[in-house]
């Protein structure tokens, strides 16, 4: 289960659907979170194929919007889409930053759902940094907004 709410978080570097749940203080999401990396680079074979394509490689900013303002985590991977870094703040020289609602990813947390998942996509903001970053970004967005017609 773990993998797969870190899985939505990265292919989410896409979530956010306005549910109404109790807001967490800062810090809270990295501190709830940080247990999953392991678990995630564990179970890395049940990342789905496109997943690992699109954010192999990649240093992401997620900036949560909370209660109390933001909560920013930064996620390096590697070839594979493995975390190799996973801090509480942002990660130097971001190839992607996201923009996310806290409430989606504590819905996710109390109670995961591939379909919830997959909601929350729709909700996610993705800006690339640089012009390549920027071109696959775009394409990302379009994929996402296609995903959405049909789910």
């Amino acid at each position: 289960m773990r993998s797969k709410i870190l899985t939505a978080l990265l292919i989410a570097a896409m979530l956010v659907i306005a549910m109404h749940t109790v807001v967490l203080a800062q810090s809270d999401f990295y501190d709830s979170l940080e247990g999953y990396v392991a678990a995630y680079n564990e179970n890395l074979d049940k990342v789905p194929g496109l997943a690992k394509r699109m954010f192999a490689n990649e240093r992401i900013n997620f900036y949560i919007a909370t209660g109390n303002g933001e909560e920013i985590i930064g996620v390096a991977t590697d070839a594979e889409c493995a975390i190799l870094e996973f801090v509480s703040g942002e990660i130097e020289n971001p190839t992607i930053r996201a923009y996310i609602d806290g409430d989606v990813i504590q819905d996710l947390m109390d109670d995961f759902s591939i379909s919830k998942a997959l909601s929350a996509l729709r909700g996610i903001r993705l800006e690339g940094v640089g012009f390549a970053k920027v071109i696959k970004v775009f394409f990302l967005n379009i994929a996402k907004s296609l995903a959405g017609l049909f789910g």
